[in-house]
């Protein structure tokens, strides 16, 4: 059984990343069964399925920057707790035994299916 699901997103990183897996959606490429997901897709996936959001690198990325990555992550997964750090630093209170991770809410991601 799960008790946390946690997933870290790179401040810096994570906008390039998103805004290009964005615009092979809206270009309507389809990957067919035999292809492999990308680093984006799979990083898409982590956001919606996990319950605690850790953004990494928040000291080195401009605050609209910061506050367009809360946003993407708060759309694609509106029930996760999200948890900025510097330097990896996190309460492992935040994310060890916390007991938050329910197996049937986030089996309704769309990326689950």
């Amino acid at each position: 059984r799960l008790d946390t699901m946690v997933t870290v997103v790179d401040a810096l990183n994570f906008l390039q990343d998103f805004e290009e897996a964005q615009s092979l959606q809206d270009a309507g490429e389809s990957l067919g069964e035999d292809d492999e997901r990308s680093v984006a897709d799979l990083l898409i996936d982590q956001i919606e399925f996990c319950d605690k959001l850790l953004i990494s690198k928040t000291d080195l990325a401009s605050p609209e920057q910061l506050e367009r990555v809360k946003q993407i992550l708060h759309s694609l997964n509106p029930r996760a707790e999200v948890i900025p750090m510097i330097k990896g630093n996190v309460s492992l209170k935040k994310v060890l035994a916390t007991g938050s991770f329910d197996f049937d809410q986030a089996a309704t991601a769309p990326g689950w299916l």
